[in-house]
This record gives structure tokens, sequence and C-alpha cells, in this order.
């Protein structure tokens, strides 16, 4: 996926509902995607995209900004180390649940707001999609 400078792109980011109250209560400002493969976000996220932020199996529940992002690939032991060292210790759980994991975004969020709830149609199952335009709300 080629991205212009310029471009902003509306993402749809599913959470389980520990994490996504967490960040909507402001007390998760980073979040850390890894994976063994090549997939959404790594790479396709940059700094002023627009993350709507929907609960597992739920509605859209907020809003944020992407402040910041960076992509590690290789994920060594070392490089490894470095991103838990950056995580905060209510997600390290997660963070070495994925030890397998070969590609890492981390994504730093600012603009953070709770919107009323409202739903749209999804029809997979991936927990990041690149959406074509912003959600209708």
């Amino acid at each position: 996926m080629t991205r212009t400078k310029l471009a902003i792109i509306h993402h749809l980011v599913v959470f389980k509902a520990s994490h996504l109250n967490r960040i909507l209560q402001g007390t998760k400002e980073i979040e850390f995607r890894l994976s063994r493969t090549n997939r959404s976000p790594f790479r396709r996220v940059a700094r002023q995209d627009v993350l709507w932020l929907k609960q597992t199996s739920g509605p859209i529940l907020g809003k944020a900004t992407v402040a910041r992002v960076k992509f590690i690939h290789p994920l060594n032991p070392d490089r490894f180390r470095e991103l838990k060292s950056q995580a905060k210790p209510t997600d390290w759980p997660y963070i070495e649940s994925r030890e397998a994991a070969n590609y890492a975004s981390i994504i730093w969020l600012r603009d953070i707001c709770r919107l009323a709830p409202f739903s749209i149609r999804k029809t997979n199952s991936h927990a990041w999609v690149v959406l074509s335009e912003a959600p209708v709300h």
C-alpha cells in the first residue's frame, strides 16, 4: 500500500473491552500490535491517521488520532526487550504472549475521545481494517 504524505487514512481498530476502556479513560496512550506476518497496521498506519475504536463484538465507542508510529522488523530478542521496556506493565501479558512475533507496530495516540456508540458493517474477523472513508455515525 503506497501512502502519500498528506493523505489521512481512517482505520477501524478492534479491542477487547478492558483495553478499549483503558484507552478511553486516558490510561493507555500507546497501542502495540504484534504479528508473525506482515499485516495491518504494519506500515499501513501513519501520523495523523484517524482510528475508530471498536469493541470486540460491539459498537464503535471512540476515536483517536495517531501521534507517532514505529515499526520494527525483524523482531529479534533484543528488539523484543526494547519494545517491552516502552510498555506499561498492564501491556506486558499481551506482549509476552506474542513472543514469536516478527513484526511490531507501536502506535502513540492523541486526541482520544469517547463517542456515542454506533455500529458499522464489518464483514471479516480482522482486528485492524483500513477503511476507504470515515464511518458514518
